[in-house]
């Protein structure tokens, strides 16, 4: 069996220590981070020319716009999946009866909760945790609907979960 390539990862973190660390743990679990930001204008400065599978984006971001406007740009306009990392996922915006997403959007923004990503993964994270995260990711992105269930360190947003008919 032929081994897959690894996942090609954006990551958006304003805090350099964490940055380090969550690029490091991508690197251990055996995927590829080929591009970092950390600031609102610098992600969106790097969208028209990623050549990325999956991103991280820190929801708190110390500047303006901060990680809902990178992960809704990413979804829509690189139609990007995005997996938020925050230490409080209550900010995340919950639209309770969603809309159709833009016309727009792609296939990766699948409506008005959380800002079109495909999940949240709690800080502190692990890289057991991150680990079985990817491995799950990996199989979603490249084999919908994926056959295992999300683990724990997983929270997938109600969109996803309905369109892949996962209970949450």
């Amino acid at each position: 069996m032929a081994k897959r390539r690894p996942l090609r990862i954006f990551v958006v973190e304003d805090e350099a220590l964490l940055l380090m660390q969550l690029e490091a743990l991508l690197v251990a679990a055996g995927h590829e981070v080929v591009a970092t930001a950390m600031s609102t204008a610098e992600a969106l400065a790097r969208i028209p020319t990623l050549a990325a599978d999956l991103a991280f984006v820190d929801l708190r971001l110390g500047d303006s716009g901060g990680g809902i406007v990178v992960g809704r740009q990413l979804a829509r306009t690189a139609r990007m999946p995005v997996i938020f990392v925050t230490a409080n996922e209550r900010r995340i915006p919950v639209d309770e009866e969603p809309g159709p997403p833009p016309p727009d959007a792609g296939d990766n923004d699948l409506g008005g909760d959380y800002a079109g990503a495909m999940g949240v993964i709690a800080k502190p994270y692990t890289l057991h945790g991150l680990r079985t995260a990817l491995d799950f990711l990996d199989e979603a992105l490249r084999l919908p609907p994926p056959h295992r269930a999300p683990p724990e360190s997983l929270f997938l947003t109600p969109a996803y979960a309905a369109r892949w008919q996962i209970a949450v």
